[in-house]
């Protein structure tokens, strides 16, 4: 009797401890340069846009694919779909896409302290974004992927997690990066780029169809 009252303790602090887990604060910014293949990727704790708590580290012994964007990012926003696109085609191989929310990259977005809100459209099934191609005005529209290992965390601060990985509103405002399953980077992109991940994780898992074709991102 007593060791089953000890067991069921134990079992509740486990799960008292997961509920506690803090979110984490950030640091200084890390120019994108500085983060090469082969160094570890430094973990964080976010609140994903279900309300928990997802550290990246609860990814180890699987291949990560880290894409970090903002509403207001037209290379981000275009790119949703090749985004589903991939993991819907990685779905079961072993590799995890996480996508990184962070603060507006646009500085006229006057809520972009306000989590809340920023929050909010984390959790948005689509997005969409007013842009100009060739000085006319042009919608681009995205639908998120509904499955259910594609986590959307969100920057709590702004850009406190995004800035350590690189981020930089305008200039670096879609960075993308492949961790091992040790936690090492293997690949850094400067944006999101389907294509070249696509062809990466081919031959990193070894599979033998022929990437697939996805579609252009407007120009930067």
């Amino acid at each position: 009797m007593t060791r089953a009252i000890v067991l069921i303790l134990f079992a509740l602090s486990i799960v008292s401890c997961a509920e506690t887990r803090t979110v984490s604060k950030g640091g200084p910014p890390c120019p994108l340069e500085l983060i090469k293949p082969g160094l570890p990727a430094l973990d964080f704790c976010l609140r994903d846009t279900t309300g928990h708590v997802v550290c990246l580290n609860d990814f180890r012994g699987k291949l990560v694919v880290l894409v970090i964007g903002s509403g207001s990012s037209a290379h981000y926003v275009s790119n949703i779909e090749n985004l589903n696109r991939l993991a819907k085609k990685y779905l079961g191989r072993g590799v995890q896409f996480l996508t990184l929310y962070s603060a507006e990259a646009d500085p006229r977005v006057s809520d972009v302290n306000d989590y809340r809100k920023r929050f909010a459209r984390a959790a948005r099934a689509q997005y969409s974004l007013q842009i100009e191609v060739e000085g006319k005005p042009e919608k681009l529209e995205a639908r998120k992927a509904g499955l259910e290992d594609m986590n959307t965390l969100v920057d709590e601060l702004p850009m406190a997690i995004a800035g350590q990985y690189g981020y930089q509103p305008f200039e670096i405002d879609n960075p993308a990066f492949i961790i091992d399953p040790q936690g090492l980077m293997l690949r850094v992109y400067k944006h999101f780029e389907a294509e070249a991940i696509d062809s990466f994780l081919h031959a990193y898992l070894g599979m033998s169809s022929p990437a697939k074709v996805y579609q252009v991102s407007p120009a930067r």
